[in-house]
């Protein structure tokens, strides 16, 4: 197996085209053919792993001057940036938190007035069907009372006297109404019509955004609860074999950290 920088001395990775030659050609050669089966090949992973971190050291120190120097300039581009933005982005925010309480009480006037529409088209829907259910309950009475009005009459014309009697006595007992009118038509819609819809202002793009905002946790279904990994491993690495906590499984891994050549 050979090593990446056996031919090269690590003076000669000031090269950048030395350093290329290494990063695109001679490590990704050196790693195809690595194969760890025993200590022998696992101690030639660990040289070629020390090869690599010295290319990637070497490559790392060539672009550090130029990265500096654009970081600062990039930095100081920044701050100006920054310094000229802090008082509009701050007045934005004022105006944009103005403009968001009107908008969400006009928005909420808007859904009031339209349940109110709604609820009042509803209750006049449910009274017509009232009125009409009385009408014709009340008709269905009379016309039994009429077929046991005639139906006495002719009993009576018959000389049965007792059984008119009865059926006299039957058709009295369905209470009289008055001749009720038929409904008066309702105009449609029988409600107020909704209110129109608010005024678009131009450039605003004005949506319902839902959120969540949990106010019990205790209630929270177990679903929507994350565990907190960051004390969790933070535990494991303290209390090592010892660490104990309900529904935790503690275990360990190995991972290898290999220098660079010198």
């Amino acid at each position: 197996m050979t090593n990446p920088n056996e031919t090269t001395k690590v003076a000669d990775l000031n090269d950048i085209d030395v350093l290329r030659q290494k990063a695109l050609v001679d490590i990704p050669a050196a790693v195809d053919r690595l194969a760890v089966l025993d200590d022998e090949s696992a101690a030639e992973a660990t040289r070629i792993i020390q090869g690599i971190n010295t290319v990637i050291r070497k490559i790392e120190d060539f672009f550090s001057p130029s990265k500096k120097a654009a970081h600062e300039a990039w930095k100081a581009v920044c701050a100006n940036e920054t310094t000229l933005k802090a008082q509009p982005m701050a007045a934005r925010g004022l105006a944009q938190s103005k403009l968001n309480a009107y908008l969400l009480e006009r928005r909420r006037r808007q859904e009031a007035a339209e349940r109110e529409a709604r609820e009042r088209a509803e209750a006049e829907a449910r009274e017509r069907e009232r009125i009409e259910a009385e009408r014709v309950r009340i008709e269905a009475e009379k016309e039994v009372q009429e077929k046991r009005l005639s139906e006495a009459a002719r009993l009576e014309a018959e000389g049965k006297k007792e059984e008119a009697k009865t059926m006299f006595e039957a058709a009295a007992m369905i209470e009289d109404h008055p001749e009720v009118p038929a409904p008066a038509p309702v105009p449609v819609p029988a409600a107020p019509l909704p209110p129109p819809p608010p005024v678009k202002f131009s450039g605003v793009a004005e949506r319902k955004k839902w959120y969540a905002e949990v106010v019990d946790f205790a209630a929270l279904p177990d679903e929507y609860k994350l565990p907190n990994m960051a004390m969790l491993n933070a535990v494991a690495i303290s209390k090592k074999e010892t660490a104990k906590i309900p529904g935790v499984f503690f275990a360990w891994r190995i991972e290898s950290a290999v220098g660079r050549m010198r």
